[in-house]
């Protein structure tokens, strides 16, 4: 799933939930002045801070435009000491398209802590800036924290009357929203993914303050799927971030293929900090794996053997333990990589396999193609080939699909290209390096150039239509691995999707992720 897809997915997700941490009542926030100062437009705008642990003291904040109704917003009054009268001389402040600077405001709560706020406030605009100090007894340094609104709140709330002032609670308990809180049955290999946004509420539900990155103190929420059999936790896969959108945080865990089917728990843990004790929020999540015990070893072995009685079955892929014809052993090693014809952030046209996951075919306006090589070092001078097999695994992100007839098509590749850091293939070039004049191009990106960058017919193709079924795959690569034992030079080959309309084959996970059964690998037979 592309990252900004998913990050305004989840987000818009988080709008209108009902908070569970224990929260200021809103309703009961006072609403008076003593007195208020001498404001010029007839539409001024009133927002309230509640300060503290409990709320206890409530910041009114008003602005005003100084030259009259209309002509702009350029003046802030703020109750700094919190005795309700605005008109004091050093509680009015200048501001403009920058904002308006509101503290430091000082409050000590019922139970001796000390805190200072400083604001940053700035009107229609949700890029606020807030931040709370809190010094509890006992304590020798003071903690800050560092709060904004989250881009689907729009900006900072206001009211042109007091009585209908929006409220935001600062210094208060801190609230760990997860969006989704349901989640749909998991697929062995897909992605589990939700959204944890972190920080304290305001009385219109989304105009809740929240910490960048759900980062308090530096610390981020963590979180786990926690694996169950018979009710007893055997294993914990952790989940990793993602995306910090607009403050809030998405999570990713693949579903690995050691997970049995049946429910299991998501468990997200947010630290103990100065502002609140340690929570934890468990989510139940049914899993789906017809493949639980049926993957090590690779049925595809026992099918080569049988049908090869007398040659070696080698299973080749990324850091596999090789036991060769004679006794001999060698590591397995498979390079992969990707290009997008689409530039990315990256101001490059490379598919990142760093991430497990490389995409096949269209995908968001543009063509996305693999590039993969199976380490045949190890293979005797003259060894006898009988038979090798390309087995990918794809899954769907959930933003592509398969319109009409077509083919995942293999070609051999002619040169050299190159895997991750310095060096990298992607859609232009065969090796990039970031500003180097010396990165090599494919003849035509990518390697399109029959002859150049890759064989004029395809060696392998497995056809695809609207019904076609994501999950392991395989391609039977036998006469290209013939040719590189005989030694014909091994560039690999290009996977590639051709075919009208809208053809996504679906996400190769890669020889990066950890669970080593889902990486790509070729089952080859051969005798010495």
């Amino acid at each position: 799933m592309p990252r900004t897809a998913l990050c305004a997915t989840l987000l818009l997700a988080i709008t209108g939930l009902t908070f569970d941490a224990a929260a200021l009542d809103f309703a009961k926030v006072p609403r008076d002045l003593k007195k208020a100062p001498d404001l010029k437009s007839a539409k001024p705008q009133y927002v309230l801070f509640a300060l503290g642990a409990e709320g206890s003291k409530v910041l009114t904040v008003v602005f005003d435009e100084s030259g009259g109704t209309g002509k702009g917003y350029d003046t802030v009054y703020f109750d700094k000491n919190l005795n309700g009268d605005l008109s004091e001389p050093d509680e009015k402040a200048a501001g403009g398209k920058d904002g308006f600077k509101v503290g430091p405001i000082a409050l000590k709560d019922a139970d001796g802590s000390a805190f200072t706020f400083n604001l940053q406030l700035k009107l229609n605009d949700y890029t606020c800036g807030f931040n709370v100090e809190v010094l509890r007894p006992g304590q020798a340094k003071p903690a800050q924290f560092g709060m904004q609104l989250l881009p689907t709140s729009s900006a900072l709330a206001t009211a042109e009357t007091l009585a209908k002032a929006p409220v935001y609670h600062l210094g208060g308990p801190l609230n760990m929203i997860v969006a989704p809180t349901t989640f749909p049955t998991a697929k062995v290999g897909d992605y589990l993914s939700f959204s944890i946004s972190l920080g304290t509420p305001g009385s219109l539900g989304n105009n809740n303050l929240n910490f960048y990155n759900a980062s308090c103190n530096g610390k981020q929420p963590q979180a786990v799927l926690r694996v169950l059999k018979d009710a007893k936790v055997i294993d914990e896969v952790p989940f990793t971030g993602g995306c910090a959108c607009g403050g809030g945080y998405v999570m990713n865990a693949r579903v690995p293929s050691r997970v049995p089917p049946g429910k299991h728990q998501i468990v997200v843990q947010e630290a103990a900090s100065a502002l609140q004790p340690a929570v934890e929020r468990v989510y139940e999540v049914n899993v789906e794996n017809p493949l639980y015990g049926k993957l090590d070893p690779d049925p595809l072995i026992a099918e080569a053997q049988n049908k090869f009685p007398k040659a070696t079955v080698l299973n080749i892929y990324r850091g596999a333990d090789l036991k060769l014809a004679g006794g001999a052993s060698a590591k397995g090693e498979f390079a992969d990589a990707g290009g997008y014809s689409v530039r990315n952030d990256h101001g490059n046209d490379l598919q990142d396999s760093g991430a497990g996951n490389l995409r096949l075919g269209t995908w968001f306006g543009g063509d996305n193609r693999v590039f993969l090589k199976p380490g045949l070092s190890m293979l005797p001078k003259g060894a006898k080939v009988q038979s090798a097999l390309l087995k990918i695994y794809l899954h769907n992100e959930g933003y592509g699909k398969v319109s009409g007839p077509g083919a995942i098509r293999a070609y051999p590749i002619l040169r050299d290209w190159g895997e991750g850091g310095a060096g990298h293939a992607c859609w232009t070039y065969a090796h990039f390096t970031d500003k180097d004049p010396k990165s090599v191009a494919w003849g035509a990106p990518g390697c399109e150039q029959p002859g150049v960058d890759r064989g004029e017919k395809a060696v392998a193709e497995l056809k695809l239509d609207k019904d076609f079924a994501r999950g392991f795959v395989t391609l039977d690569v036998t006469e290209q691995v013939k040719a590189w034992a005989g030694g014909a030079p091994n560039n690999g080959l290009l996977l590639k999707v051709e075919g009208a309309g809208e053809m996504y084959a679906g996400t190769m996970l890669s020889s990066e992720i950890d669970d080593a059964p889902f990486r790509p690998k070729l089952i080859l037979a051969y005798e010495p």
